[in-house]
């Protein structure tokens, strides 16, 4: 990567931009505004969400369809012996003398166009930047690189500008109508245009007024002319003269600043153009006051501007986004990484510290009675408190039942937005970070598969609010067992059927309880033993109630792609008791109306005893209700389709449980509702009854199986939807034991039965049903299930690397990126081959012949050389019936179709194979379809091989896992150059189809991985509640070879500068700096804010240091982790280039 720094502020650089294909990029603030940009120079912007946009949000074909289609426009005449036209990022002919290069700077704030015409000896940059007062701040600078002087005219500014009041729908459906009411002005003694919307766009026959503007504004140069229209364009480029315009009705707002320049070698000229949209009467005279003293609003812009930034780096910082290495890559990476993952899932921007105001309009907001009635001890709290002090308040606690609940799973979060964009448009954002009055808004929203696992890896810097985020996951599903599909500040939401949108498809996905659930459990294990285990018994855990109804055992067998009811009824009384009550009103009653608390333990068993009333033997998780699972382009499993990926992480999750309840030493019980645990021992009983060898094998056992656990979770959802829970019961944790024992050697066993020839796993079956039997049909390779096969612990040190081996030699493996596709790329058969009866087939089959004869081509057409093809119309078996259903209504056919459409939709299935059809994922060629790499599942198989790494205890098996590692992370973008990449390596993408570079920028699930990994990668692991430093996953790329300054963002909420000596590296932990450096001892040096320094020998920090390094407490100033080369394993230097393939040679 090239870098470039101007005004001090560093960025990276792509040079000739123009040569690859343009790329979408997300430009970020520290409030509500937003931008994303094509490296064309086009760009869409605004506020809050894209019912705010300045400029149009449109998806990214068509924003990135025309270089500079809205945001900048610059068009300069230069006067030599014949005047010439230069169009900045415009110009694509041939012939064209110029350079382009893109800068982007570091922290992802700002955006810097620059083109060089080397025949003008001219250089032309607009930079895009964002500061919460003034909107969007665009500056310019042009420059003289010649040795003569430099006479021309520019025309500079902004185009297609929106008015305030133009939301998306209206945008998108009546853009044309819109323009009709648009109405723009320009103020007569200032440099500025007003943007407006004559009055509210609508049909009604009432008088409205639209009292919101944008706004537009020039600083730095004197205008000769200014226009707000594209009237005078063409007479500006035919070099014609122009004149100001001051006033323009029904036309989209443009704002040019024209000025003739003369500039002399090497002189500059610079100039800024800010930008906003959503403004009242007073914000606009506020900035129009300040336009009246321009130098002195210029160093406000630019002070305004650098606190913005600033405000956005010590965020990221307070997340452990800042690090000074060797690589300066990786460390960049990862600060992209941490800037991604809390623009998902937020920050907590005062720590620990709570606030009063926020915490009562949190009760509120969830449960009004009881804010009512514990209304004197909210009022009663501090302004500001830690979240200790709140978990200890016991007068608050006693204060209403639902109290204590509602204290754990606060989570005073805020920056957090939906991962939507130009190229995820079914994804809504909406960025609240601050009030209208200026004012912090703790806020959260995302889709529930999205923002838990930013939560997780967010915790590792807020590790104190890892059990609030459990109680919220456990809080907000359902006694079934399942999330809904949306969880924000303001509570849960599910999606409802709609016929008119075919993206709108109502039931569960299907991994998400076990292994989100699970990894935030293993964390609060990790930083907090015991702490799980003491509260098993604990009642505080209600349940979502979400409207959907799932159909009886034999009702899903008869049709298992439609199995869930939406009840409507139960949706409308839940609206109306969220109303009346808050969130707390989609929670589940007891008959009596209060909300259903049961135990910690209930819930952590719900999840998985729900998943094993859906297992089948030697097949998987049965994705039964109507969702597939982490990758949802395998739409079409849903139905008939068998998770061996979430038995994998049902394992693991088993395991988990195994443990904790052997280190439950107070409890020799577990407090379970009466149908839980009724449903519990069902479980065990039937596991128990059959050999897991014969039910994995054996199509009629395994039918057997299937049925008495399904029917089992019928019973156990009706006494749900019927409020027949029951009384808590005891039951013994030796019980809850047997029952995971016996679980464990079914899921054993059908992890076993599961292995391919190739030493990999299936990850997803069939199941075929027939009168007494479940037969299995294995689907092709994916890359899925082996990454939840090594994430399961089924596998060993050796049995990891045997298996990363055979990955790397298969056919995932896609070598011009070195990393791995989803599913082989397959072959598509051409269209011509398509569709074709074999001649024997319309032969036998008497009823093609006689529809034939009688002309009728309602099922077959027959081509010119005798193949029969069927009517095009007919795309499915459904339709297919149909038509057959309609032709046996007439006597005439009824016969042969009786006779011949079992033959019929078996010569479909034969030519079409829908049955093996696993979705949209086996017919698109992006996102997660074929070819493309979907860069969350890499970094998910990088997370699982760390693991093994770091739980390998035989050092020969560790080196060879820990090659794999380093294979895997050589193939991820950050390892790339642009060109290869496709966009800024820096920054994380969703996907890499084969036929372009990366798509969907930052908003993706890989961040989360990477951030876990890093944290190992440089030394860091906790462990039994300690931290741990581990100098064998070290590399000496880490170590940087020159003296650094690390300046970060302290506890004190201050920036600091530390001075890093040569052979070291330097990285925040819960926002603790932590030096690592070459040295004689294995040591760690212990400095406090007192200046009292400690030495502890050894690889670990006490339990009591560790904790107030958790608690963020600020008495430990750093941390000095002295390392003995000689402690460190392996050296593995990143020299891998992906047009000559290095792979270490202990993978030959």
């Amino acid at each position: 990567m090239n870098s470039y720094t101007n005004n001090i502020r560093n960025y990276l650089t792509i040079k000739e931009i123009d040569t690859m294909p343009p790329f979408l990029m997300n430009i970020v603030s520290d409030g509500d505004l937003w931008m994303f940009a094509g490296s064309n120079g086009t760009l869409t912007a605004g506020r809050g969400n894209p019912d705010k946009s300045l400029f149009p949000y449109e998806t990214a074909d068509k924003l990135l369809r025309f270089p500079l289609a809205a945001g900048s426009l610059s068009q300069f005449i230069i006067h030599s012996n014949a005047d010439q036209l230069w169009e900045p990022w415009i110009d694509q002919s041939p012939t064209r003398n110029v350079e382009r290069n893109l800068h982007k700077h570091i922290d992802g704030s700002a955006l810097c166009f620059e083109e060089k015409h080397l025949s003008y000896n001219l250089m032309f940059r607009w930079e895009w930047s964002m500061c919460d007062t003034y909107g969007i701040v665009r500056t310019c600078t042009l420059i003289n690189t010649g040795d003569t002087p430099t006479s021309l005219t520019m025309l500079d500014g902004l185009n297609r500008i929106l008015p305030a009041g133009i939301d998306q729908a209206l945008y998108e459906k009546s853009s044309y109508l819109a323009e009709a009411y648009m109405r723009h002005e320009r103020l007569s003694d200032l440099p500025m245009a007003i943007f407006t919307l004559n009055a509210p766009i609508s049909d009604v026959a009432e008088p409205a007024e639209q009292l919101t503007v944008s706004y537009a504004a020039t600083l730095g140069i004197t205008p000769d002319n200014i226009l707000i229209s594209s009237r005078q364009l063409d007479a500006f480029r035919a070099g014609k003269p122009i004149k100001d315009e001051y006033e323009e009705r029904g036309a989209w707002g443009m704002f040019l600043a024209s000025k003739k320049l003369e500039l002399a070698p090497g002189e500059s000229v610079e100039w800024m153009t800010i930008t906003d949209t959503q403004l009242d009467h007073a914000r606009l005279k506020n900035i129009i006051q300040e336009l009246h003293s321009p130098e002195i609003l210029e160093q406000h812009i630019s002070e305004a501007v650098t606190n913005e930034q600033s405000g956005l780096r010590a965020r990221i910082g307070m997340a452990d986004g800042l690090q000074s290495t060797g690589d300066k890559t990786a460390a960049e990476h990862h600060f992209s990484n941490v800037l991604y993952n809390c623009l998902r899932g937020g920050t907590f921007p005062s720590g620990y510290i709570c606030e009063r105001k926020d915490f009562i309009a949190f009760i509120q907001r969830n449960n009004k009675e009881a804010a009512l009635e514990a209304q004197h001890h909210l009022q009663a709290l501090p302004a500001t408190f830690t979240l200790q002090q709140l978990h200890e308040n016991s007068a608050l606690i006693n204060s209403h039942t639902q109290i204590k609940r509602l204290i754990q799973q606060y989570l005073p979060i805020t920056f957090s937005r939906r991962h939507g964009d130009p190229s995820r448009p079914w994804n809504r954002f909406d960025i609240r970070v601050r009030d209208s009055h200026g004012k912090p808004v703790l806020a959260y929203q995302g889709n529930w598969r999205d923002i838990f696992q930013n939560w997780e890896s967010l915790a590792q810097s807020y590790p104190e609010f890892i059990g609030n985020i459990r109680t919220l996951f456990l809080n907000a599903t359902s006694a079934e067992g399942y999330n809904p599909y949306r969880i924000t500040s303001d509570g849960i939401d599910w999606e409802c059927p709609d016929p008119d949108d075919p993206w709108a498809n109502i039931g569960y996905w299907g991994d998400h309880q076990i292994i989100y659930l699970l990894r935030l459990l293993e964390t609060e294990e990790n930083y907090f033993p015991g702490s799980l285990a003491s509260r098993l018994n604990e009642q505080l855990y209600a349940h979502a109630n979400i409207p959907y109804r799932i159909a009886d055992f034999d009702a899903i067998c008869q049709n298992p792609k439609s199995t869930i009811q939406f009840d409507n009824q139960l949706h409308e009384e839940l609206h109306r008791a969220s109303q009346t009550l808050g969130a707390d009103g989609k929670l589940l009653k007891t008959e009596n109306g209060e909300i259903h608390l049961v135990t910690l333990g209930e819930k952590l068993l719900i999840p998985l005893l729900t998943k094993l009333t859906n297992f089948v033997a030697g097949g998987g998780i049965w994705l039964n209700t109507q969702r597939p699972e982490w990758n949802d382009a395998n739409n079409a499993l849903a139905g008939y389709g068998l998770s061996m990926v979430t038995v994998c992480y049902i394992r693991r999750y088993l395991t988990f449980l195994q443990q904790l309840l052997q280190t439950s030493i107070d409890e020799t019980t577990l407090q379970l509702n009466e149908s839980t645990a009724q449903l519990l021992l069902e479980l065990t009983d039937h596991f128990s009854s059959y050999s897991a060898h014969e039910a994995a094998t054996s199509p009629i056992t395994r039918a057997q199986l299937t049925s008495e656990l399904g029917r089992s979770g019928q019973r156990h959802r009706n006494r749900i939807y019927n409020w027949q829970f029951g009384q808590n019961q005891s039951i013994s944790l030796q019980k809850i034991e047997t029952f995971i024992e016996v679980a464990l050697l079914h899921i054993n066993t059908c992890i076993k039965v599961n292995h391919r020839a190739d030493q990999m796993i299936h990850s997803y079956n069939l199941v075929l049903i027939e009168e007494n039997q479940f037969q299995i049909k294995h689907l092709g390779l994916m890359l899925e299930g082996q990454v939840a096969l090594i994430s399961s612990g089924w596998l060993s040190g050796a049995d990891t690397v045997a298996l990363y081996k055979q990955l790397r030699n298969s056919a995932l493996f896609r070598e011009d990126q070195h990393s791995y596709l989803l599913y082989p790329d397959n072959q598509i058969p051409s269209f011509l081959s398509k569709n074709t009866l074999s001649k024997e087939a319309s032969i036998r089959i008497p009823t093609l012949q006689k529809l034939l004869e009688k002309g009728d081509y309602s099922v077959v057409k027959m081509s010119h050389d005798g193949s029969c093809h069927f009517n095009a119309a007919i795309t499915n078996r459904d339709d297919l019936n149909h038509v057959l259903d309609r032709l046996a209504t007439n006597p005439e056919y009824t016969a042969h179709i009786e006779k011949d459409r079992s033959t019929l939709l078996a010569e479909w299935e034969n030519i079409f194979n829908h049955h093996a059809f696993t979705g949209r994922s086996s017919r698109f060629f992006a996102f997660e379809g074929l070819g493309s790499i979907y860069w969350h599942m890499i970094s998910k198989l990088l997370l699982g091989v760390q693991e093994k790494v770091l739980q390998e205890d035989d050092p020969s098996t560790r080196e060879e896992l820990h090659a794999c590692y380093e294979d895997i992370r050589l193939g991820l973008g950050f390892t790339k150059s642009p060109q290869v990449y496709g966009a800024f390596p820096t920054d994380a993408y969703s996907h890499t189809p084969r036929h372009i570079g990366a798509q969907q920028p930052g908003m993706t699930g890989q961040v989360k991985e990477e951030i876990l990994t890093r944290q190992a990668e440089l030394g860091i692991q906790v462990k039994n509640g300690c931290i741990h430093f581990i100098p064998n996953m070290i590399q000496d790329r880490d170590f940087s070879v020159k003296e650094q300054t690390f300046t970060f963002y302290s506890l004190q909420h201050e920036w600091k500068e530390m001075n890093i000596p040569p052979q070291s590296f330097v990285l925040t932990f819960c926002q603790t700096p932590i030096i690592f450096q070459y040295a004689e001892k294995q040591q760690i040096e212990i400095m406090r804010e007192d200046h009292v320094e400690k030495i502890e020998f050894g690889s670990m920090l006490t339990e009591e240091i560790s904790k107030s390094i958790f608690a963020r407490e600020g008495k430990i100033a750093y941390l000095i982790v002295n390392i003995p080369p000689a402690n460190r394993e392996r050296h593995v230097e990143r020299t891998f280039d992906v047009t000559n393939d290095q792979l270490s040679s202990a993978l030959h």
